[in-house]
């Protein structure tokens, strides 16, 4: 199995999620889209978005921490039942997929609602 079989097989079960459950799925996108929107509509100027990468990152990383240890549990399992290659490659995508989201998420977040981007 190669690494365009595993983005394949991702990609369907991201499919069948959004058929699954469409309206957490539009919400979710939503979630994304909307902050991000205000703040290209807002005009933010380019310094700050400078300022907030390292805010966004170390939330970034925060979230990712929390998901490695909380999605076993979250699939009624734990990190002790992770006992194949691909157990662990679904964990592993899991968790990046969190910490992607967090990331876009946090950066139109701190733009809008930190004290400096407010100046």
């Amino acid at each position: 199995m190669n690494l365009s079989d595993l983005f394949f097989m991702a990609l369907l079960m991201v499919k069948e999620l959004m058929f699954d459950f469409p309206h957490i799925s539009a919400l979710i996108i939503a979630c994304a889209l909307i902050p991000w929107c205000f703040a290209i509509f807002r005009r933010v100027p380019y310094h700050h978005w400078k300022k907030v990468w390292k805010p966004a990152l170390l939330f970034t990383l925060i979230c990712g921490a929390i998901a490695f240890f909380a999605l076993p549990i979250f699939f009624h399992s734990g990190l002790s039942h992770l006992n194949y290659a691909t157990d662990w490659l679904f964990h592993i995508a899991s968790t990046v997929s969190i910490m992607i989201y967090a990331w876009l998420i946090a950066i139109p977040a701190l733009l809008l609602w930190c004290r400096w981007c407010k100046r």
